[in-house]
């Protein structure tokens, strides 16, 4: 069956926030050469097969023209709590893209909504990664140029990918990630880090809930009722980590509730002390993709 293709609509035009975000990566990744300025642009989805044949769910935004041109990849595990399809989440920032003379693929990462397979988190991203970078360099509509681009867990599938050094990345901004998951993800300072990866964690349990009764054939009402009942949970469970009931009155100083060093996520006192490690451990060396242009 054709993949469905049609024109955005006007209220996928880039939002302010978008377009800096775009000229921040691209300003960060020295993308030389001149953009080819496009007024439409269209939207198409795929499902691409990995190696093993498993295939993802992949939104391609290309301008209307037709050419070859560079590609700007991101890969996402969060279909399901931003959203996905044309018109979606990050579909402002891929239009701006596409506007810029490129074509942006967004792919939701394997086991994640509409992709196929189970979430393995960090250790599906390198194979996945590199095949998903070779997909894209070889289509009719690329020039063989490919950058990865987004940060957080979007961050995470870039460093993967580069370790495996895909003949065609060309490029990689990833921000706000971590590439020690014992310091700056998992962990903190070697320590499990209970508040972020409980909370973290949580976020993909709807999806695998959904999936798992949609792959059982329950009725649509029935999941929506568990989606529900699990959600409401959560919502009273919300603070538990930040007001643990210890003993006494909350009148009393030294029996107030209080944030515990090993399950806070942002509490200044989680990082303090951290820069002489980060440095030593941002020293590690790893298989570098070179001094290349995207365009």
């Amino acid at each position: 069956m054709p993949a469905p293709s049609f024109s955005c609509s006007p209220n996928l035009r880039p939002r302010p926030r978008d377009l800096v975000a775009l000229l921040t990566v691209l300003t960060a990744t020295a993308l030389a050469g001149p953009a080819r300025a496009q007024t439409s642009v269209t939207c198409e989805t795929q499902m691409v097969p990995m190696r093993d044949g498993t295939k993802l769910y992949t939104e391609l935004y290309k301008p209307a023209a037709p050419g070859r041109y560079p590609v700007a990849l991101v890969r996402n595990p969060y279909g399901r709590l931003l959203g996905d399809g044309c018109g979606s989440f990050f579909s402002g920032t891929m239009v701006a893209w596409a506007q810029n003379g490129y074509v942006g693929v967004l792919q939701e990462v394997r086991g994640t909504k509409r992709s196929e397979g189970t979430f393995t988190p960090f250790f599906q991203e390198q194979n996945d990664g590199y095949d998903a970078v070779e997909w894209a360099a070889s289509q009719t509509w690329s020039n063989g140029r490919v950058g990865l681009t987004s940060g957080s867990y979007l961050g995470v599938t870039q460093w993967q990918a580069g370790i495996t050094a895909p003949p065609h990345l060309f490029a990689m901004t990833p921000a706000i990630t971590a590439s020690d998951y014992h310091d700056d993800w998992t962990g903190r300072n070697g320590v499990f880090d209970l508040s972020f990866d409980r909370n973290w964690g949580l976020l993909f349990v709807t999806d695998r809930l959904i999936r798992t009764l949609e792959a059982g054939g329950v009725p649509q009402d029935q999941i929506n009722q568990q989606v529900a009942s699990w959600q409401a949970q959560q919502a009273q469970n919300a603070n538990w980590n930040s007001a643990l009931p210890l003993a006494g009155s909350s009148d009393d100083p030294a029996a107030r509730p209080v944030h515990l060093g090993l399950v806070c996520a942002s509490d200044v006192r989680c990082v303090l002390g951290k820069g002489r490690r980060r440095a030593a451990l941002g020293r590690r060396q790893g298989p570098r993709i070179g001094q290349r242009r995207l365009v």
